[in-house]
């Protein structure tokens, strides 16, 4: 009888320290899950190559690198601002930890992200800098970007020359800097003559509408500036289509989009100016774990650099390793 008994209590054993194995075990994965933080992006619009190339490499980092970090779950704005806040209000309802967005009207965000750290969510907002008093940004310097274009249209450019300069969307802080870095770059040479600035709203068919116009109102252009390379190839495709490409000694953008560095390795342009978006996600969720794990949240300035034949290969193999080359 006592034999049974002590084979009873050691089955009992088995069975009890069992339990409480697979009640750590169930704990250990809740303690698992508990660290993956929620993240919404709110995109700009996926049909614009350097904001779709930006948000895809945000998610393809969460994926790849930060999938123990972040679950991550993607609105798209479609270049829409009501768009972008109804998307910044859905993932306030549900409740996420943190929140990256690509503004496109910087002002009509203000409300929706003061309502987003009123329910304690933080915001990232990628490229843009909004005023809101919370929210921080990763951007490039766009005055640094405007800069490196104008110097080396400066380099380049014909004695007296005459250069037309194609912005983006009006009012954007991207848009205003980059100008400004341009004209401070062009201004170490007093020949250079800017004679049109125009908004083409980052938009290839209204680039190439102005240029036409602006070959047929001028004698001499030579060279075009343009605050991406969707805008400048618009315009150089005027010019193709004219028959006077020859006349043009410089034709630069930014933002190194894969069609920009195919242009710039063929000869067709002078040179573009990069972005680093796989280098600019990667801060974006760096700055996120760094003050959901409770540190300061702070702007991030990635680097950026001129991209020319001598280096274009390397941005090249860039855009193939993200997939926008194949």
């Amino acid at each position: 009888m006592k034999k049974l008994l002590a084979v009873l209590l050691a089955v009992i054993m088995v069975i009890g320290l069992a339990a409480c194995g697979g009640e750590k075990k169930e704990e250990t994965k809740k303690e698992d899950e508990v660290k993956k933080w929620s993240a919404g992006l709110v995109a700009k619009n996926q049909t614009d190559q350097f904001t779709a190339w930006q948000a895809n490499e945000l998610v393809a980092a969460v994926e790849n690198k930060y999938s123990d970090k972040f679950n991550i779950e993607v609105i798209d704005g479609a270049g829409d601002n009501a768009k972008l806040i109804s998307g910044m209000e859905t993932f306030i309802s549900k409740g996420v930890d943190v929140i990256f967005v690509q503004p496109n009207d910087i002002e009509s965000l203000i409300p929706t992200i003061k309502e987003a750290y009123n329910q304690g969510i933080i915001v990232i907002t990628l490229s843009e800098k909004v005023d809101d008093g919370n929210s921080t940004a990763i951007v490039s310097s766009e005055k640094d970007m405007g800069y490196l274009l104008g110097e080396k249209a400066a380099e380049v450019l014909p004695e007296n020359a005459n250069v037309v300069l194609i912005e983006g969307q009006a009012g954007l802080t991207a848009v205003i800097e980059r100008t400004a870095g341009i004209k401070e770059a062009l201004s170490k040479r007093d020949d250079i003559n800017i004679l049109v600035i125009q908004n083409a709203n980052w938009e290839r068919d209204k680039a190439m509408n102005y240029m036409d116009d602006w070959l047929t109102a001028y004698d001499k252009i030579d060279g075009v500036l343009s605050h991406d390379d969707v805008m400048l190839l618009g315009a150089v495709k005027a010019i193709e289509n004219a028959g006077r490409l020859d006349e043009f000694s410089f034709l630069g953008g930014i933002d190194g989009l894969p069609e920009g560095c195919e242009a710039v390795k063929s000869g067709l342009t002078t040179c573009s100016v990069a972005q680093n978006a796989p280098a600019q996600a990667e801060a974006a969720l760096e700055m996120a774990i760094q003050t959901l794990e409770g540190g300061t949240q702070e702007e991030v300035v990635v680097p950026t650099e001129l991209i020319t034949i001598e280096n274009v290969d390397k941005w090249l193999e860039i855009h193939e390793k993200s997939g926008n080359i194949e």
